[in-house]
């Protein structure tokens, strides 16, 4: 595993470490840091994961500028999503929720990336 695929799943392990993190911060503080966590694993270790694996399986698809910016785009969203959550664990505001909402954003066009890779690789090999 290389490239783009490779960066993906360690972005994966990289975030779902920080999900525990917050796990365990949240019980010994007595934090309401469930959507930090869950969202650090599911966005982490699910979908980056996943995507990780995409890219191992279609290398073609792995060295497009269409693959570094669904990188970049989910890095970025799920980092801002993650950021977002922990402030309203820790001190609600609205800026919070601004956070939250652009790494959303960011989230949802890195995905609609990834289903035009995928239709894209169909076409190629179909």
């Amino acid at each position: 595993m290389r490239g783009v695929a490779l960066f993906f799943v360690i972005g994966s392990v990289a975030m779902v470490v920080l999900g525990l993190k917050w796990g365990v911060l949240a019980h010994v503080m007595a934090l309401d840091a469930e959507p930090v966590w869950r969202s650090s694993v599911l966005l982490g270790w699910a979908v980056l994961a996943l995507c990780g694996a995409w890219y191992h399986v279609a290398p073609r698809q792995a060295e497009t500028r269409l693959a570094q910016a669904h990188l970049a785009l989910g890095a970025a969203g799920a980092a801002l999503m993650l950021t977002g959550a922990a402030w309203t664990a820790l001190a609600p505001m609205a800026a919070a929720d601004a956070v939250e909402t652009v790494g959303g954003v960011l989230i949802v066009s890195a995905t609609a990336i990834l289903l035009f890779n995928i239709v894209g690789a169909r076409r190629v090999e179909g």
